[in-house]
């Protein structure tokens, strides 16, 4: 017990150190930063605990930002996360989820790429499987891009990139899954990142 209390306050140093040294860094160009966060650390109320000893320390307001995969699932979903970052000109950073479910029935993109993946491990299967796994991820991306009116060229790179995650080679069969569910967040980053510069914004 005295050993996890220790690594507890360790990592509350290791943490309130590094906000304090990102504060230090951004004092003189803003009175706020912006800390993306997951609903799950967000609901574990470390930042309660955390951020008010910051903002004492440093004297600048930590904003919290996260949009989670519902809000991400859907071109409308997407301009409504837009409007909301671009309301306030403090949200400088931004972290999006992979597109979540649209309906209740519907199948988040993560457990997609999960599929891809195992499609791709099975070396020995049928190249369709491959195909029809890729085919449904690329799917969800374009009917989030065309609604939204982007080029053509940006789901073309997202095909590409996914077809390269499958034939790429890992050291283990985690590592080789990591990859393509990474691909979730990347790709949603790059479609939200281009629907801001469609605006007109930097991004």
């Amino acid at each position: 017990m005295k050993e996890l209390r220790a690594c507890a306050r360790r990592i509350r140093a290791w943490v309130i150190g590094g906000l304090v040294l990102l504060g230090q860094a951004t004092l003189a160009q803003t009175p706020a930063i912006v800390l993306a966060s997951t609903t799950s650390t967000e609901q574990s109320g470390l930042f309660a605990h955390l951020l008010p000893q910051f903002t004492q320390a440093t004297g600048m307001a930590v904003k919290v930002v996260k949009s989670g995969g519902t809000s991400m699932a859907s071109a409308a979903q997407l301009r409504k996360v837009a409007d909301i970052v671009l309301a306030d000109p403090e949200r400088r950073i931004v972290v999006v989820s992979a597109p979540g479910k649209r309906t209740a029935k519907d199948t988040k993109v993560t457990d997609l790429l999960i599929e891809l993946a195992r499609a791709g491990l099975s070396r020995q299967g049928p190249e369709a499987a491959v195909q029809a796994a890729l085919d449904a991820v690329v799917e969800r991306y374009r009917a989030i891009i065309a609604p939204l009116k982007l080029p053509a060229d940006l789901l073309t790179t997202i095909a590409d990139d996914l077809r390269a995650r499958v034939k790429a080679r890992a050291t283990s069969d985690a590592a080789y899954l990591d990859n393509l569910q990474a691909a979730g967040e990347d790709h949603s980053a790059r479609v939200f990142a281009a629907y801001l510069k469609h605006l007109g914004h930097a991004a």
